[in-house]
Parts: C-alpha cells; sequence; structure tokens
C-alpha cells in the first residue's frame, strides 16, 4: 500500500513539472503583434508564388492603421500567425461518411501527409468544403452606421465590397421556438419565445444585392467584430467559434472562409397542381387584386421552418445555435428575392420547429431506403408530410408555408431503384393552401447543412410555392430552360444564378391574382374580397388523376367520395388512394363531394 501510495505521489509531482515546461516554453514564444498578423498573410501569399507588389499597398497601409480602431479588426492579438496555424486538410470525404477520427491534430499527421500534398496547399476540407482562416476587416461602426465596407484577406480570394445595412429584420415580432418529440406514445408540442437578444442580433445585418453579399456584423468586445454569412455563391465566411456548430470541423480561433467544393445546383422535383379558375371568377378576382398590387408595392410571406432530427444532431442538440443559423440561412435566402425591381416579396420566419428524435418524423424515417439509413424517398416524403400537417392543422394553420430542412439526402424512384438525386421537392402555387383532403400544399423539403448548403434550393423551391414553374417550361417557355436564372438548372451565369427571370416574376404576380394566394391578401392595404370557390371546382376529377398518374378516372360515381380512383394507361394498372376526391369534386347524377366540416 504504502508503495503505491509513493508511486500515485511520483507521478502527480511528474504531471506538474511536465505542465511548468510547457507554461515556459508557451511564455518565451514570441509575442504576437498587428503587424506579425499582417506579415503573417503576406507571407503566406509569397509561399504561393505571389509578391507584395501584387497587392495595392495604400490598402495594407489602409489595414494596418485599422487595426487599432475599434469595429475594425476581427482577430485578437492572441491569435498566432498563418504560417504556424495553417488549418490542415483531409482527404475529400462524402459528407455522410466523414467521421470526426478523419481530422488529425497537426503532430499526428505532419509526416503522415507531407508526401501527399505541397505545403501551400495544406487546408482543411471538411465534406464538401474546403476551410481556409481568413482576416476580416470592417470600416464603420455596425452599430450606429448604415453603410460599411468589408475586406477579406485569405489564401485563395482577397474580397473588397460595400454593405448597407438590411432595410427590415426577417423575424416576426411574435415568433417562436417549436419543439417537437415522441414522449409516452405520442407526439409532444412544446413552444418558447424567441431569446430576446437574437432579435437584436437581427438588426445587425449588411447586404450588397448586386454582389450577393449577405452577413451580419456583430461587435465582440472593444477591439473586435465578428463577422457571418454568404460572401459568393460558393464562399461562406464563420466567425471565430462558428466552426464548433459544424461538429466535424476543426475550431480555431479566426474567422473562417468555408469554399463549396462541389457544383451550386438544384436538383428538384415539382408536385405539379394544375389550378384552372372559372373564367368569371378569375376575372373578378384579378380586378380586385390588380388595384391592390398597384398600390401595395411588398408582400410579406411567413414562413414556418421545421429542421430535422439529422441536423438536430448536427448541431449538438443547441437550440440557439440551431435558431442563430437560420436568422443567417433565411436572410440569404430573401436576398434573392430582394433582387426584384418592381415588386417586394419579403420573407418572414415565424416559427422555427426543431424535430428532436426520430419517431417526431415518421414521414422521414418511414421512408428512408432500406440499407442506408441517410437517403430517402422525397415524393413520398412530401406526400407522407402533407398529411402529418392536416393531422396536426392546428398548430400549423397560420403559416403561408411550411419548409422542411433536412441534413439527410433525397431522391426518387427511377424503375425500381431510387437513384435519381434531389435537394428539394414542392408544388407550384402550393403557397396558402394549408388543409386540404390529400393534405398540405404548402409545403416544401430541401437539403441544407449547417454552413449555408441549401440556400440557392430554399430560394428556388419559395419560387415554385409562389407560382413560378422551371424557365423553359408550362406557362414559362419565354425563358430557356438554360437561362441561367435562379429557377433554372443552369448555374453559369453568377449574376444571374442568384436573380428571378422576367418569366419567374411574371408567375409571381399572376399567383397573387388568384384565391390561391388568398393568405397574403392579408398584408394589403385594404381587404380583399375572395369568392368561396371549392376545390373540386378548380381541380376536376380528371385533373386530380392526371397530377396523381397521368391517367383518366376510373369511373364518375360516389366512389370517388371515398377514394380517389384512377387509371394509369400507361402501366396498364389502377390507382387507389387512401384519401377520397377533393372536397367539391364531380360525383355524377348533378351532385359533388361534400364532407363536413369543411
Amino acid at each position: 500500500m504504502k508503495v503505491h501510495s509513493l508511486f500515485c505521489l511520483l507521478l502527480f509531482i511528474g504531471c506538474i513539472v511536465a505542465e511548468i515546461i510547457q507554461g515556459i516554453k508557451l511564455w518565451n514564444k514570441k509575442p504576437i503583434s498587428s503587424n506579425n498578423i499582417s506579415d503573417g498573410i503576406f507571407q503566406e501569399f509569397e509561399s504561393q508564388g505571389q509578391s507584395k507588389s501584387g497587392i495595392n499597398d495604400s490598402l495594407r497601409e489602409t489595414y494596418s492603421k485599422s487595426i487599432s480602431q475599434n469595429f475594425r479588426h476581427s482577430e485578437l492579438v492572441k491569435t498566432p500567425p498563418l504560417d504556424n496555424t495553417e488549418l490542415k486538410y483531409g482527404q475529400f470525404l462524402d459528407r455522410n461518411k466523414l467521421n470526426i477520427e478523419n481530422i488529425k491534430h497537426e503532430d499526428e499527421e505532419e509526416e503522415e501527409n507531407d508526401h501527399q500534398f505541397p505545403k501551400s496547399q495544406r487546408f482543411n476540407n471538411i465534406g464538401d468544403y474546403e476551410v481556409h482562416k481568413t482576416e476580416v476587416f470592417v470600416d464603420g461602426d455596425p452599430l450606429t452606421s448604415d453603410q460599411l465596407t468589408m475586406t477579406l484577406l485569405s489564401n485563395i480570394s482577397n474580397i473588397n465590397v460595400t454593405l448597407q445595412r438590411s432595410p427590415s429584420s426577417i423575424l416576426m415580432e411574435d415568433m417562436d421556438l417549436m419543439q417537437l418529440f415522441f414522449k409516452r406514445g405520442k407526439l409532444k408540442i412544446e413552444k418558447e419565445q424567441l431569446p430576446v437578444d437574437l432579435h437584436q442580433h437581427s438588426q445587425h445585418f449588411f447586404q450588397n444585392v448586386d454582389e450577393s453579399v449577405i452577413v451580419s456584423v456583430r461587435p465582440n468586445g472593444i477591439n473586435d467584430i465578428h463577422v457571418e454569412g454568404m460572401v459568393s455563391d460558393e464562399l461562406f465566411l464563420l466567425p471565430p467559434g462558428g466552426s464548433v456548430r459544424h461538429k466535424r470541423s476543426v475550431e480555431v480561433a479566426s474567422h473562417t472562409l468555408w469554399r463549396q467544393t462541389t457544383p451550386v445546383m438544384v436538383l428538384d422535383e415539382i408536385m405539379g397542381i394544375p389550378l384552372p379558375l372559372p373564367k368569371e371568377t378569375e376575372e373578378s378576382v384579378n380586378r380586385v387584386k390588380r388595384h391592390a398590387l398597384n398600390a401595395v408595392p411588398y408582400i410579406d410571406v411567413e414562413v414556418c421552418v421545421l429542421l430535422d432530427y439529422a441536423l438536430y444532431l448536427k448541431a449538438g442538440r443547441n437550440l440557439r445555435d440551431l435558431a442563430a443559423y437560420m436568422l443567417h440561412f433565411w436572410h440569404a435566402v430573401n436576398l434573392r428575392f430582394a433582387t426584384i425591381q418592381d415588386m417586394r416579396i419579403n420573407i418572414k420566419l415565424k416559427t422555427v420547429g426543431v424535430f428532436q428524435d426520430e419517431e417526431s418524423q415518421l414521414f422521414l424515417k418511414n421512408n428512408m431506403l432500406q440499407g442506408n439509413k441517410r437517403i430517402f424517398e422525397a415524393r413520398h416524403a412530401l406526400s407522407d408530410l402533407q398529411r402529418w400537417l392536416s393531422y396536426h392543422y392546428r398548430d400549423f394553420k397560420k403559416f403561408d408555408v411550411i419548409f422542411l430542412l433536412t441534413g439527410d439526402d433525397g431522391c426518387v424512384f427511377s424503375g425500381q431503384a431510387c437513384e435519381k438525386r434531389v435537394t428539394g421537392v414542392s408544388y407550384v402555387g402550393g403557397a396558402c393552401r394549408r388543409h386540404w383532403l390529400m393534405g398540405a400544399l404548402n409545403v416544401a423539403i430541401g437539403e441544407t447543412d449547417l454552413v449555408f448548403r441549401g440556400v440557392f434550393t430554399a430560394a428556388h423551391e419559395v419560387g415554385h410555392l409562389l407560382g413560378a414553374p422551371h424557365d423553359g417550361e408550362s406557362g414559362a417557355e419565354m425563358c430557356t430552360t438554360n437561362s441561367g436564372y435562379l429557377m433554372s438548372y443552369n448555374r453559369s451565369d453568377p449574376i444571374k444564378a442568384h436573380r428571378f427571370s422576367t418569366c419567374s416574376i411574371k408567375k409571381f404576380k399572376e399567383f397573387l391574382r388568384t384565391t390561391a394566394a388568398h393568405c397574403l391578401w392579408n398584408r394589403a392595404v385594404e381587404p380583399i374580397p375572395y369568392p368561396k370557390v371549392l376545390p373540386g371546382q378548380q381541380m376536376k376529377l380528371k385533373d386530380q388523376c392526371y397530377n396523381y398518374v397521368k391517367g383518366e378516372p376510373c369511373e364518375v360515381s360516389e366512389f370517388q367520395c371515398h377514394h380517389l380512383c384512377c387509371y394509369d394507361e400507361k402501366r396498364k394498372y389502377i390507382f387507389t388512394r387512401e384519401q377520397p376526391a377533393v372536397h367539391g369534386t364531380d360525383c355524377g347524377r348533378n351532385a359533388n363531394c361534400k364532407f363536413p366540416n369543411l
């Protein structure tokens, strides 16, 4: 026993001595000054074959002077020089297979990776991203100035841009957080008010619409700021500690610029809804609505954002971090609509809901592929989500649009295999349609991560919900499929890619003149009456069958009021839904399907 106690005492003393030696080594290191930090950047450029003369001398002088001024420089003097703190790289890894073990400390992989890449190429690859340490300079006071100048310096890009304060917050004053979880065999929904500091945070967003830049700029201490947001279509800026939100990342005490290494594409499925209005109804609505549109240059789209369990886990089960990320994400989506010149469509967040277990989101869980629980069939998931929302109608009846963001991957079946990749799925003209018999139609699903991937998809799918089809397709034939605009499949033009085409804007206006857009009318200058047209009068029985199987009704009879029955002539089979035809559908003998309490 005495020998054991003596051994423990010696081990304890040895640990203390080791800590003292390590502290002496750190104390003797060269202190970091502002000049050291600036020189570190230029040394990094020179190591890659770039001379100092390649950077404007007057700019460099401005950067050096700004370090000592309030709200000018984002780095603390504790930050080591860039050449001593290069972020390590890993392999280009699939984001679903990335394991934290793939990201090693510098001393563990120094010898292992030296022979694979030259030193100048060392950075951290996190799934679909490269991560680069970045110097951030902001000229102006984010608390009082309506205009700032932001400069970013990194080893991949130098950016200088003028920013204007965002004209309004995307948060509703009564916005709340919703927690959804399964307990004792039942779904529980709990709500709480958004923290006050996030409302304050929303007042400090700055943007450049032409350059597609949207960032939050916040003081952090006396001489420091934190900047976060989208810098371009493929560059995203995170503040010191911001990488903690992305649990697969290497944490560093500086700003980091994340560059997406995969193409920015929107691969989506449209669940088409034919919405012909009776001619006399359309004319009467147009007459009233035209006056309102001439008087009101903008509309607010009140959105409920639902975040799936995968995102909840990726954020370390931190609700506040997810809410803060949504603040940035939807500001970026809203910036796409801000490019429209002759009308304003404003995204307004009313609720952010988070699923905290898989049992509470059966519409995803039940549609995961066998053998891969991170890939789901998107169309089936959307259909199940529609019914889920109708079942929980009381909790979701007040929203214009409901958008589910998922950290998993979607696909659609092609034959027997689910091999067609999709990043989003939605209904064209589905906004405001909160409760149809077939389920809510004001819903979309889009993929994202915690570093702004998915902003294009979200803007694209909201565009569908507000009535815009793809460019070049029915209703937008005047714009080509390869137009390069946001509602096309082409992303070759960086300017057009975050803007809506004239065809899309035209379809937005047309949609707002229909009864389908009634929930958006309450933000108009005067109340706008709209006729009570039954859904079955807008969507005939043959239209409903064409929407599902591109076939004809099995028969026109009372049976359709119990189960919608359609015949798929191409595949030679009868399609029968569990749900009936919609309210008001003609079922023969001068009668229509009528349901109580509708």
